[in-house]
């Protein structure tokens, strides 16, 4: 985030605005300034970004954002190379995809030049990942090692996953191979840039970079010994128009003949891509689940999402176009699944509990990430917001244009605008000002008499409209300040502290707390390594967290568990704001 705020910068040529910044980044003022500072703390001399209160930040120092940008650039490098991404855990995963018969530990640790103990320990996450895939197993022999079964489609998809870049696989095959593999992918990149556009058939700019890695992918295995058999159980539909033209394309340009089962599996995959800029196909089905799951959500939390129609659509594809991946074992490639569980608690924990009964499918962490996404958006207009009470006594034609002027720059940052004529603000004074904290006015006099109010003028340049921005955030700010203090005084206290010195399971765990909440209303997300967050509902008028540590680790998921954050939300206050606080405590941000 720090780095774009630098490139946003950059590209603004000059001075910009804080609440513009703040729009293009997506954060708050108060997340804003904490990164511009931590920024500025990177550099020993000038500070990168100059701030003005008048005319907002300055991207000032060249010489030390080059050399911010290119410390960004090996901190990336360094990133995707780390832990984060399971590099070591995929280049074994690959190895076993391109041998036949078992492979021991041994042969493993001398091919990719790890020692045994490191192969050794990163068994546990070889196995999850794998197991994230429908139709794949990982066989272990105490004699003869390790052996990845699954049909030949199956471990199509998992190179594509695993062969990310080309720090995947380097090890594994010859310069020649890989030198065949990049040139591959990049022409089959140009055939579908230029299939999809002319039928108009846009989707992401992932599933475009997957879709050509996948196909690249079956074109080195059938080249190195390993082809698709008629007798696979993987797609069985015809190939239509799109799928016949892009597999004569691709034929053309990389000197490959593709078999029949390898072209229904192509017309199957195109089936499953994220869609953008097409006209949407409407499953009514589908729509119809997802309002089942709005009323469930309602019925369940007393939250009502607002989703609007067109959101509902494309949720409807994107819904759609998952079961098919999860029905066929090809799932999402999911980088941000942990970071997503930090961020956004409340979202998953509705998709968990009341989007996976309505579809009567249990989602996979590789496919929530993309849907927690769409699902923030609504969350986000349930926000609380400030509604600005406006008086003037000018024209209406006047007010209209302000009305509109506001609108536009501050969007969906505040709930609403109320216009009042100053006689009727007299009249009820209390009430107004108990229900408006942002209150405008183009009347100087009142300005004069009530220091509340802000001065807009009819004919308000883009400087005052940014100044009431300001204002904007400023409130925010305090009632976010004011709420989480409150939630700390509320939750922070000894009563829910637990310090244990060790469980047998979860279920012992529960037992200890008395934790006694029906189990298809929990949902369950690990964080890190040694984290736990376990979030359930149910209407009984009254919230609880439970913070516990434990001095012995207990296995769950693959994982050993020293923090547990249980949070129950029993309909008591508001839900958002409750889950907000959540947040805060897995690590996220507010």
């Amino acid at each position: 985030r720090q780095l774009k705020i630098i490139a946003v910068l950059k590209s603004a040529d000059g001075w910009m605005s804080g609440s513009l910044l703040r729009e293009n980044i997506g954060v708050s003022s108060r997340t804003l300034q904490m990164d511009i500072k931590a920024i500025n703390e990177k550099q020993s001399g000038e500070p990168l970004i100059q701030s003005n209160n008048r005319l907002g930040y300055l991207l000032k120092n060249e010489i030390a954002l080059e050399q911010e940008l290119q410390a960004a650039g090996r901190q990336q490098e360094q990133k995707s190379y780390g832990q984060e991404n399971y590099v070591h855990s995929k280049q074994i995963i690959t190895l076993l995809l391109f041998e036949k018969e078992y492979t021991s530990i041994g042969t493993i640790s001398e091919r990719l030049f790890f020692s045994r103990s490191s192969v050794t320990s990163d068994l546990p996450q070889v196995k999850r990942i794998i197991s994230r895939t429908p139709g794949a197993n990982l066989l272990v022999s105490a004699q003869y090692g390790l052996k990845i079964q699954a049909s030949e489609n199956v471990k199509r998809i998992m190179c594509m996953k695993t062969m990310q870049s080309r720090q995947d696989y380097h090890m594994l095959f010859s310069e020649e191979e890989m030198e065949q593999f990049a040139i591959n992918q990049k022409k089959i990149q140009a055939v579908l840039a230029e299939v999809f556009t002319r039928n108009q058939f846009i989707v992401s700019g992932e599933a475009y970079h997957d879709f050509a890695r996948y196909l690249a992918v079956c074109i080195m295995r059938s080249q190195m010994g390993f082809p698709v058999t008629e007798e696979e159980d993987s797609a069985n539909e015809m190939p239509g128009g799109l799928a016949a033209e892009l597999v004569d394309e691709i034929e053309k340009v990389c000197a490959y003949r593709f078999k029949e089962k390898e072209k229904q599996n192509v017309e199957a995959r195109l089936k499953e891509l994220n869609m953008v800029c097409k006209e949407t196909d409407i499953q009514l089905d589908m729509l119809q689940k997802l309002e089942e799951f709005i009323q469930r959500v309602q019925e369940e939390t007393g939250l009502k999402l607002q989703v609007e129609r067109d959101l509902l659509e494309v949720l409807s594809d994107h819904v759609s176009r998952m079961e098919l991946r999860i029905q066929n074992g090809r799932n999402n490639i999911g980088n941000h699944t942990k970071e997503m569980a930090k961020r956004y608690p409340l979202e998953m924990h509705l998709l968990r509990t009341c989007l996976s009964p309505v579809l009567n499918t249990e989602i996979p962490d590789a496919e929530m990430g993309y849907l927690v996404l769409y699902f923030a958006s609504a969350i986000e207009r349930n926000r609380r917001k400030p509604d600005i009470l406006f008086i003037s006594d000018q024209s209406a034609s006047s007010i209209y244009n302000v009305q509109n002027k506001l609108k536009g720059f501050l969007g969906e940052r505040i709930s609403g605008i109320t216009v009042i004529p100053e006689y009727l603000y007299e009249q009820r004074k209390e009430q107004y000002c108990r229900n408006y904290q942002l209150r405008i006015t183009s009347e100087k006099e009142l300005v004069l008499k009530d220091a509340s109010f802000t001065y807009l003028d009819l004919f308000a340049d883009n400087e005052q409209i940014m100044r009431l921005g300001r204002n904007v955030d400023k409130l925010e700010n305090n009632y976010w300040k004011e709420t989480e203090e409150k939630l700390r005084k509320k939750y922070g206290t000894k009563d829910s502290l637990y310090l244990i010195e060790e469980v047998a399971d979860l279920d012992d765990l529960k037992k200890r707390i008395v934790y006694e909440y029906p189990e298809q209303k929990v949902s369950k997300e690990t964080i890190g390594s040694s984290r736990l967050s376990m979030t359930d509902h149910e209407q009984d008028g009254r919230n609880k967290i439970y913070r516990i540590y434990l001095k012995k680790p207990f296995s769950y998921g693959g994982k050993q568990i020293t923090e547990v954050i249980a949070a129950h939300y029993g309909g008591e206050g508001d839900m958002i704001e409750f889950f907000d606080y959540v947040k805060e405590l897995l690590g996220g941000q507010s």
